[in-house]
């Protein structure tokens, strides 16, 4: 099914030739490209490829027609003369071509939808590129930013997550690094504030919000201490967004306390947008 729909849009896009053309080379054309469409074994690399060859294929007919020489007139018997190109030309060119799309409109809606498909698998594969390998990352000098992994070759782990344990050991023996900062995540429920909602909370140690230069908007973060194995855990420091979803941006919400999976917590902070 696959392969015929994509030999459909082969043969369409092919239609940007002059006739004649496609009686000469259709035939080439179409097995060439169905080749090289079953060379490729994945889906996505398949359904990329067609995207390409349809282009391709509508660019090179477009040229193709452009540099077809046209009918011999008696003008053009005349003595060969040099003529600039003026605006008037220009816009007779736009109006043919607009002409002539509107003679073919199966042509024209299937380049339409192909080109459509390609600006949005562009568009797609550039938005993906962007936040993951081009966009910086929202802190102050994000270049001197690194990861830390265990590596446990006798489980063929190459990167594992430290254990609360080995965090503190590696912390405590640190020379390098002007900090490091850990981060655990998991599920709670808050209640008593409304409807109970499930959230997404973190546990962090006291270095982690100044590894990545962030300023609460409101009150403060930890303190060290605070994150001390076996020190009690009171404090809570709220998102923008459940700062604004849940507590309706409350300049007062310092001091307050909510509840977290049936434990009293203090609201120390709230940390800005992003």
């Amino acid at each position: 099914m696959m392969q015929r729909l994509a030999l459909l849009l082969f043969r369409l896009a092919a239609r940007a030739f002059p006739s004649g053309w496609r009686e000469r080379h259709m035939d080439e054309m179409t097995e060439t490209f169905r080749e090289a469409w079953l060379a490729r074994k994945s889906p996505i690399h398949r359904a990329l490829f067609t995207v390409r060859a349809v282009f391709d294929v509508i660019g090179s007919g477009i040229r193709e027609r452009a540099s077809a020489p046209p009918a011999p007139s008696p003008q053009s018997l005349a003595p060969y003369t040099v003529r600039k190109q003026s605006m008037s030309s220009v816009l007779r060119d736009f109006r043919y071509g607009l002409r002539s799309l509107f003679k073919t409109p199966g042509f024209t809606s299937v380049a339409a939808l192909t080109i459509g498909l390609g600006i949005g698998a562009n568009a797609a594969i550039f938005s993906v590129l962007n936040a993951v390998l081009l966009r910086p990352l929202p802190f102050p000098e994000p270049g001197r930013l690194v990861s830390l992994w265990e590596t446990r070759l006798d489980r063929g782990w190459s990167q594992a997550t430290f254990s609360r344990a080995n965090f503190w050991d590696v912390h405590d023996q640190n020379r390098t690094l002007s900090g490091m900062g850990a981060l655990e995540s998991r599920t709670i429920n808050l209640t008593g504030q409304g409807y109970p909602e499930r959230l997404v909370v973190g546990r962090v140690n006291a270095e982690f919000f100044s590894v990545l230069g962030v300023t609460p908007r409101l009150g403060r973060t930890f303190t060290p201490g605070e994150d001390a194995p076996g020190a009690p855990a009171t404090g809570a420091i709220l998102s923008y967004r459940a700062w604004t979803t849940r507590f309706g941006q409350d300049p007062h919400i310092i001091g307050k306390s909510i509840t977290l999976d049936g434990e009293a917590r203090t609201v120390i902070g709230v940390l800005p947008r992003g």
